[in-house]
């Protein structure tokens, strides 16, 4: 009776009788090679970012494809074909390209799209290469752009994550929670967009705007707010200075040539502060449109500065026609 192999992992299967002699050597092949391969095999596959073949399961001998774990290599990019015997792999992208995924595939079946980086759990069921845990977090593919919907059950609220894994543009996650108690960050934290808080936002760590130019924040009514400084930031000039919108809540340390308001550069509740770091009275110029009322009087025009002195500009209307109540030690 000739031998036949099996199935699978075409491992010899020995007929009654057959290698009278021999059949210790086929034996130990089978045993401490082909079925060690098969349980804790690890090889290296070099890819070349086109479409490579793992080989097919030679019956009785040595393949690339009866290796359990299988570390990619070389380039990223392409695709890896394996044989359609029924069988488990473990594959670790470890190619060169950091934003190339590898597609792992039978030939003429579908695959899973493994990222650069990641290692994955994937079976072959004799007609395409699928998830063989779910935790792999992939999607079953033909060619790229696999994509997944994941929902995170947020505390104390609820969040969506969306992820699009592919060679170009890498893995890409968009998450929009929305917290409906008190919540305290302690680490940095960077906003993107607008930050609307309907309860306590507290922060011990670094919170940065990337909004630098007129960085605001809204309250539970929707109302916006620039956002302030501990501080009174100070801006030096020399010489005679027009007020813009960036100087909010800041105070101008000026020594010649006073300050011009003009009209549609601030929003009501704006600040800005303006000191006279000279022994020269300085002029706060009211500029077109503008009304600059001296508080507590019904005056109103351009301000003076005494020497040293320091004015308070209040907008309490914004927009083409401000209004600005201005007060201080030496205005007039």
């Amino acid at each position: 009776m000739s031998s036949t192999y099996s199935p699978n992992l075409q491992i010899q299967l020995m007929g009654t009788g057959d290698q009278a002699g021999t059949w210790g050597a086929t034996t130990n092949t089978n045993l401490g090679t082909l079925i060690e391969q098969a349980i804790s095999g690890y090889v290296s596959f070099a890819c070349t970012g086109g479409t490579d073949t793992l080989g097919s399961m030679t019956p009785g001998a040595t393949a690339v494809p009866r290796n359990m774990y299988i570390t990619l290599t070389a380039n990223g990019g392409g695709t890896v074909t394996v044989p359609t015997n029924t069988k488990l792999y473990f594959i670790f992208n470890n190619t060169s390209s950091p934003a190339s995924a590898v597609l792992v595939k039978t030939v003429a079946g579908t695959g899973i799209s493994v990222p650069a980086g990641s290692r994955y759990a994937l079976v072959c069921d004799g007609t395409n290469v699928v998830n063989a845990v779910s935790a792999n977090g992939a999607t079953n593919s033909s060619g790229a752009n696999p994509t997944a919907v994941v929902g995170l059950a947020a505390v104390n609220g609820v969040a969506t994550t969306f992820m699009r894994s592919d060679a170009s543009p890498p893995l890409d996650v968009t998450i929009a929670p929305t917290w409906t108690a008190a919540h305290i960050w302690s680490a940095s934290v960077t906003f993107n967009g607008a930050l609307t808080s309907s309860s306590t936002a507290g922060f011990s760590g670094v919170v940065t705007f990337t909004n630098t130019t007129a960085p605001t924040i809204n309250d539970g009514l929707g109302n916006q707010y620039s956002v302030g400084f501990r501080g009174i930031p100070q801006v030096v000039k020399s010489a005679s200075y027009t007020l813009v919108g960036t100087d909010n809540g800041k105070h101008i340390y000026i020594s010649t040539g006073g300050v011009i308001v003009n009209a549609s550069v601030f929003n009501a509740t704006d600040v800005v502060m303006v000191v006279n770091n000279s022994g020269s009275a300085q002029t706060a110029t009211q500029g077109a449109n503008v009304t600059l009322r001296l508080a507590g009087t019904a005056s109103t025009g351009n301000r003076t500065i005494a020497q040293y002195g320091m004015m308070t500009l209040l907008c309490v209307v914004g927009g083409t026609n401000p209004v600005f109540h201005c007060s201080g030690a030496g205005v007039s």
